[in-house]
């Protein structure tokens, strides 16, 4: 399941990054008329129970801001109240040796979701 399916209550929505186009403004501070806008894409809703849903999705706001977070020490106390979850792969590198595959998914506002998402990082040691 996608990090956004699970910020939107298990609905499913087609990614996008433009949600209008504006007419450029001249006044400082001040958008431009709304040229043209685009309409999230419902696919389709996810066969779980809701209550199932707001469960994971209480633990990834608790993984951002609760007092054993291990995203805390970062997120807590941010205006935009992300939630998200933190993940770390040990890789053999072949050699006796290992890398590590650090992962952040996310999306915020946890009570109203505007933005998600991913990050991965390898860490070669």
């Amino acid at each position: 399941m996608k990090v956004s399916t699970i910020a939107n209550d298990g609905k499913r929505v087609q990614p996008h990054f433009l949600k209008e186009v504006l007419e450029p403004s001249n006044d400082s501070g001040k958008s431009g008329e709304v040229i043209e806008e685009f309409q999230t894409n419902e696919l389709n809703t996810v066969d779980m129970d809701l209550s199932y849903i707001e469960r994971v999705q209480e633990g990834f706001h608790l993984v951002m801001s609760g007092k054993q977070g291990t995203a805390t020490s970062v997120f807590k106390g941010t205006a935009y109240n992300p939630a998200g979850k933190t993940g770390t792969a040990q890789v053999s590198d072949g050699s006796g040796g290992y890398n590590y595959n650090l992962t952040l998914i996310g999306y915020a506002p946890y009570d109203n979701p505007e933005v998600a998402i991913s990050v991965v990082v390898l860490l070669r040691i």
